[in-house]
């Protein structure tokens, strides 16, 4: 038996169970992407995430597609023409996006990221933050999400508990990064690669080997690690909780399938403000309106006094 979750409402917030869910052969998720059952054609997306809602009821049930990096490839398949993801001054249709995913797909690939090495994410930049993520999805990595602004102990601790092959940050915070590393002791030094400017003798996300489109996904279990979270403290040290692909996978296609509508002439958008560093932000702000196939415009997290602005200065 694999789980799902179920949604139940508690005073204003809303409480996941996890339930027994059956497991059924379905043809229409494939590892290519899903292009509908083989006897009645396309199948709506959105079709999908709603028989996913009915429990336990086996007939609509889908098989987890083997990656929750996939989802890019139902909405770029369904809608590769349409507005997906960007930012106020910069958007990418998800066919678009799709090829952008996977050249760093390519390019992380080339300087030796594999299946199940731990990758360590730290931006305020959405726009880099979302795709470098998917990318370490599809290659079956383990994404490791830090605050920019957490210091060098807390990272260091980091640093020492899941020994990252690669860290993938601001320029801002190479310092801090090298410090963490020299207090963490670890035996070999993870790469180093900055994602919002180039830094002197630091390698940048764009100087990656990008020649090349890889559309292979790694194919997972459910219950194999997708992300690996760091949370309260406990003894003056953040904890770290893991999420699965599995987990976040059907999470994601449950709020998606409760929150958009049915609409492909006038189709939404979502405004995303939280931080992706942060679990909420990631999964509602990103992965939801990306499962949907709308429209998600990331904002780039301000700090205290900032104006939040469009490119033209306008609120």
């Amino acid at each position: 038996m694999s789980l799902t979750p179920r949604l139940t409402k508690r005073g204003r917030f809303a409480k996941i169970l996890m339930l027994p869910r059956p497991v059924v052969e379905d043809k229409g998720l494939r590892n290519s992407g899903c292009r509908g059952h083989d006897t009645c054609g396309p199948v709506p997306i959105r079709l999908i995430y709603a028989n996913m809602l009915k429990i336990p009821s086996k007939e609509n049930y889908h098989q987890f597609p083997g990656n929750l990096g996939a989802l890019l490839d139902y909405s770029k398949e369904l809608h590769p023409d349409r507005n997906g993801i960007g930012t106020p001054d910069q958007m990418f249709t998800f066919a678009e996006y799709h090829d952008r995913v996977c050249r760093l797909v390519h390019g992380l690939r080339k300087i030796g990221i594999e299946r199940n090495d731990r990758v360590i994410v730290s931006s305020f930049d959405p726009l880099g933050y979302a795709s470098i993520s998917l990318a370490i999805f599809r290659i079956g990595a383990v994404v490791v999400p830090l605050n920019p602004r957490m210091g060098r102990y807390e990272f260091a601790h980091i640093i020492s508990e899941t020994r990252p092959k690669c860290v993938i940050c601001n320029r801002d915070n190479i310092s801090t990064a090298l410090k963490a590393y020299t207090l963490s002791q670890g035996p070999i030094s993870p790469h180093l690669i900055t994602i919002d400017e180039k830094a002197p003798s630091i390698p940048f996300i764009e100087d990656l080997d990008l020649s090349n489109a890889s559309s292979h996904w790694e194919k997972m279990t459910p219950d194999e690690t997708a992300m690996i979270v760091y949370t309260a403290a406990m003894d003056g040290y953040p904890l770290g909780a893991k999420l699965t692909h599995g987990s976040l996978f059907y999470d994601t296609v449950a709020f998606a399938g409760k929150s958009f509508g049915r609409n492909d002439t006038h189709p939404e958008i979502l405004f995303s403000l939280l931080p992706l560093f942060h679990t909420y932000g990631f999964t509602n702000g990103f992965l939801v309106p990306l499962a949907g196939s709308v429209t998600c415009l990331l904002f780039r997290y301000f700090n205290k006094g900032e104006d939040c602005c469009w490119p033209n200065g306008e609120l």
